[in-house]
């Protein structure tokens, strides 16, 4: 089955290129459009979808006040932001918000493909490019090294491979291990970075220098 997908931009233009990439790859199937936050809730309302590309900076509601508007609603849709703005404010606001990625519309539609894919199978995916402007951000040289001395080489691992994208499928595979044990050292590194989900997991591998 399809992966379903809604864009939402406030350029007609930017739709119709988006819709035509997408539309490439016979995994992906665009079912809907929007061009402001408001009219996308109201899409969301009435159209199941499996994942949602979004820009930030759109009329009426932005694609931050989209985001915090569907975790205040309780809404687990999977979100990647699409978008020009690539400094490290951005970022971090629109993962902690709940975004499963941050991409910007430079990236190629391999990775556009890659992006959508990983969130709408439940992982997070985020443009390894917009590391180094995060990175410019925070001091990290020491408070990095510490952190990664007190990770395994399992959970670092793990961090970084969030960071592409990977599912828990692909984990499994790429380890030997089985799904559940994949789950189960997830949770087990959430809880020690002090985070709830892969997208923070990967802000905080990128906050802290550990994602390059």
């Amino acid at each position: 089955m399809a992966i379903r997908v809604i864009i939402a931009d406030d350029h007609e233009a930017v739709r119709e290129g988006l819709r035509w990439m997408l539309h490439a790859d016979e995994a992906i199937d665009v079912i809907g459009e929007a061009a402001d936050g408001e009219e996308l809730l109201a899409l969301l309302e009435r159209t199941p979808c499996d994942a949602v590309l979004l820009d930030l900076t759109m009329p009426r509601m932005s694609g931050l006040d989209v985001l915090a508007a569907l975790r205040a609603a309780g809404r687990a849709i999977p979100v990647v932001v699409l978008t020009m703005h690539d400094d490290a404010a951005h970022v971090d606001r629109a993962l902690a918000l709940g975004a499963s990625g941050y991409i910007l519309k430079s990236a190629p539609r391999d990775e556009m493909i890659r992006a959508v894919t990983a969130a709408a199978t439940g992982g997070a995916y985020v443009q390894p490019s917009l590391a180094k402007p995060l990175l410019a951000r925070h001091v990290v040289s020491v408070a990095g090294a510490d952190e990664m001395a007190s990770l395994s080489p399992r959970q670092l691992q793990l961090l970084r491979a969030l960071a592409s994208g990977r599912t828990n499928k692909q984990l499994a595979h790429e380890l030997g291990i089985g799904e559940a044990t994949v789950k189960g050292y997830l949770k087990e590194l959430y809880e020690r970075i002090g985070v709830e989900s892969r997208a923070g997991a990967v802000a905080y591998g990128m906050r802290h220098g550990l994602i390059r």
